[in-house]
């Protein structure tokens, strides 16, 4: 069995993972309380990039956003409330099915830009 990074790493850059992965993470037992990954902004826009050219569809982006969302072993660059974790939040309770994939990719890139030049600002 891998280990608890290995396999939130997977979550993090596979939109679709294997099932072998969410039954391994599922035998580890509940959430760690101590995060063992980050997601990055990075990874964000990879996968949004995905939706955006049509490779992903909005329900598989959802999906990928709701598991990833609450996780209390994923960190989040920005940090807790920040704009890579707001995105997401965004991701899951926002009714991305209406939107045309480079609409939804501008707004979530112009929100992802906007939020860290104001961090780095700070």
């Amino acid at each position: 069995m891998r280990n608890r990074t290995i396999l939130i790493l997977e979550l993090i850059n596979n939109p679709r993972p294997d099932s072998q992965v969410m039954q391994e993470l599922a035998a580890l037992g509940p959430h760690s309380n101590q995060p063992v990954a980050t997601l990055s902004r990075t990874n964000f826009l990879t996968i949004l990039k995905q939706f955006e050219n049509e490779t992903l569809s909005a329900p598989d982006l959802k999906a990928w956003a709701t598991r990833l969302a609450g996780r209390r072993d994923i960190d989040f660059e920005f940090g807790p409330e920040g704009a890579v974790e707001e995105a997401l939040f965004w991701l899951v309770y926002e009714e991305i099915q209406n939107w045309t994939g480079s609409h939804l990719c501008q707004h979530i890139e112009t929100m992802l830009e906007r939020r860290s030049r104001n961090r780095d600002a700070s």
